[in-house]
């Protein structure tokens, strides 16, 4: 597909999003997480959301997994303040990583302090949901301490429940972060890479009759700052990376019978540069598409699940960048198999940016799996498995990525619980040789104290 043909301009998506209104949500290096940041490079364990803020959140009838579901014996109560919620909480963190820098040999092991501050305020109402929260992550190594890093995240989402089964939802944010050393795109820097993402989504859900419709969408804005070299004078620019990403997706489902939905979805992208042309000669901005057809079940309290499969697109506007294209396919499961175990797992295909100079992007493939279990209402435990793959374009690399994640978490009071994560993580790449950071492998150890009141 010609660039000049597929490109939508930004300020036209943008009007389109508002006239529509779109949500969704995305993950990754050129993504956001609604999950808290985990310190450091370690796999990030299942999501720990507090039990008042889940269900409240997560929209009208949603399923959460066994770690997420609220313990009234055990959730912090916060503090009312009018029809709202105040829920501090204070995480402390002590980790021990066997590879620092994510390196192929010559590795540094060394143990490093975490504290996450966070205040969130939610809304009490029986219907509609309006929530802020504010939180921090400050990472201090005891040796190398280069590895220092002080991260920021507000974000603010609200829903406005229109009739049972159909609804208008939107959240914003602004995160200050930084490059986990294993990242894709991470380089050889002195410092890991600082970089702020502004994002914001708006949605409309209608699920509630024979024919339900889904419009959403993303705007998300990266800008990056350059870092000083490791093993050379002056800086690693990291300034052509800068970019905003918008996104438009439209579902359309019809009830096949109670509980199965059939869908089709279609989805348009632009990848808008601010530096038209990066520090290598090339234009990476790009437009893009994607189109499925897909099935999902829903049992209430017991199983949410969809698969969907079809075709992708990333045209760029250099001439010399091939296109990214191929299969699209994609599935999620939760499944709460009884009252003391939840089984999770997901499955994506992705086009992702990239900084290596011969490569136009590269398409992602995600797995993970994980099971969580319940062993007394205050004792629960998960395991998780982890797969990537990662296939550059243009370029015949091709970089795998294995983790492993255990996590046990014991809830002493309403306003105290400790948690015990291990993870180990190993990235295989036909590489090798041309990079140091080409392949590693990292085992991490985390102990946490959480306060929460």
């Amino acid at each position: 597909m010609a660039v000049g043909s597929a490109r939508i301009s930004g300020r036209l998506l943008s009007t389109a999003c508002l006239l529509l209104g779109i949500s969704a949500p995305a993950f990754g290096q050129t993504a956001v997480t609604a999950a808290q940041p985990v310190p450091g490079n370690a796999v990030p364990p299942g999501q720990d959301t507090p039990g008042l803020e889940a269900e409240a959140a997560a929209g009208q009838g949603a399923l959460v997994s066994i770690m997420q579901a609220a313990r009234p014996d055990y959730d912090a109560q916060g503090a009312h303040v009018g029809s709202f919620i105040l829920l501090p909480t204070l995480d402390m963190t002590e980790t021990f990583t066997s590879n620092v820098y994510a390196e192929s040999f010559n590795t540094k092991s060394d143990f490093f302090t975490t504290l996450t501050p966070t205040v969130a305020l939610n809304s009490g109402w029986d219907r509609n949901f309006l929530g802020a929260s504010v939180s921090g992550e400050i990472n201090r190594y005891s040796r190398y301490v280069s590895e220092n890093t002080s991260n920021f995240s507000g974000s603010g989402s609200g829903r406005l429940d229109i009739l049972q089964g159909m609804y208008i939802n939107a959240d914003g944010g602004y995160q200050i972060l930084h490059e986990p050393r294993g990242s894709a795109n991470a380089v050889n820097g002195r410092v890991p890479t600082e970089y702020h993402l502004a994002h914001g989504e708006i949605g409309y859900v209608k699920d509630n009759s024979i024919i339900g419709l889904k419009i959403f969408g993303t705007v998300n804005d990266y800008t990056y700052f350059n870092v000083p070299a490791a093993n050379a004078p002056g800086q690693i620019v990291e300034t052509d990376r800068d970019r905003t990403e918008y996104e438009i997706t439209g579902r359309l489902s019809y009830e096949l019978a109670p509980q199965y939905r059939a869908f089709i979805q279609a989805s348009g992208n632009e990848r808008d540069y601010a530096q038209k042309i990066d520090f290598g000669g090339l234009q990476r901005s790009s437009t893009g598409y994607q189109v499925d057809a897909g099935a999902s079940l829903s049992i209430a309290s017991k199983v949410d699940a969809e698969v969907y499969i079809g075709y992708l697109e990333q045209d760029y506007a250099d001439p010399s960048l091939s296109p990214a294209h191929g299969l699209g396919f994609g599935a999620d499961l939760l499944w709460n198999v009884d009252g003391v175990t939840s089984v999770r797992g997901s499955l994506s295909r992705t086009v992702q940016e990239t900084i290596v100079v011969q490569a136009s992007s590269f398409i992602q493939t995600a797995l993970s799996v994980s099971v969580e279990h319940e062993f007394r209402r205050n004792i629960v435990a998960s395991a998780a498995f982890t797969y990537t793959d990662q296939d550059y374009q243009d370029f015949g690399r091709d970089d795998n990525i294995y983790g492993i994640t255990l996590e046990g978490k014991y809830l002493l009071t309403r306003n105290l619980s400790t948690s015990l994560d291990v993870g180990y993580t190993k990235k295989v790449s036909n590489a090798i040789g041309i990079s140091q950071l080409a392949e590693y492998e990292q085992a991490l150890v985390a102990a946490r104290l959480r306060l929460q009141f």
